[in-house]
């Protein structure tokens, strides 16, 4: 009994050098792991075309090795795939209104987005040639050397399948300390 009350004593003060009054374990799932990671949120605001019950997919590469060529595709290896260091996906539906996205857990370093629009009698989730999509546009070097904790917001995209092409009204990163981009 008068183990647990020392337990108990060490504790609360322990609580109180914490300063915001909450006690956080190491391991416990209670960090704060977004400033390991950035995120990448936005919308979409008109697809070209439009495929009845086909979601788009958003993906977001890490140092993608296979360069995007100037005209806006991807450069895939022989076997058909596509060579990046991490890769963070979301689904969103066609359909919805407004049409909003948000990728977490993306790893630091040069960014590339992607939009596919997936099957929609056999979405596979995945991008492989021959599939319509589109790669995000940004000419203001926003999507280079992001951060941890970053976060690249991504207003009013309008995607062209057909030409391989999406614009956004703006790309800009927004952090703790300062705001930048177009």
């Amino acid at each position: 009994m008068k183990r647990l009350a020392a337990l108990l004593g060490i504790s609360a003060l322990t609580c109180l050098a914490c300063g915001n009054g909450s006690l956080t374990l190491v391991g416990d799932g209670n960090g704060d792991s977004q400033q390991d990671t950035a995120k990448v949120q936005g919308n979409v605001r008109d697809l070209n075309p439009q495929v009845a019950g086909a979601n788009v997919v958003v993906f977001v590469f890490t140092d993608l090795a296979n360069a995007v060529n100037e005209d806006g595709t991807l450069e895939f290896n022989t076997d058909g795939t596509l060579t990046f260091e991490k890769q963070r996906s979301v689904n969103i539906d066609s359909e919805a209104d407004p049409m909003e996205f948000t990728v977490v857990q993306v790893e630091s370093g040069n960014v590339t987005v992607v939009f596919l629009q997936d099957d929609a009698n056999d979405p596979a989730g995945q991008i492989n040639p021959g599939d319509p999509y589109a790669v995000l546009e940004e000419p203001n070097d926003v999507l280079k050397d992001v951060r941890n904790g970053e976060t690249i917001q991504i207003t009013d995209v309008d995607i062209d399948f057909v030409a391989r092409s999406a614009d956004a009204v703006s790309v800009r990163s927004v952090t703790s300390d300062t705001v930048g981009g177009q």
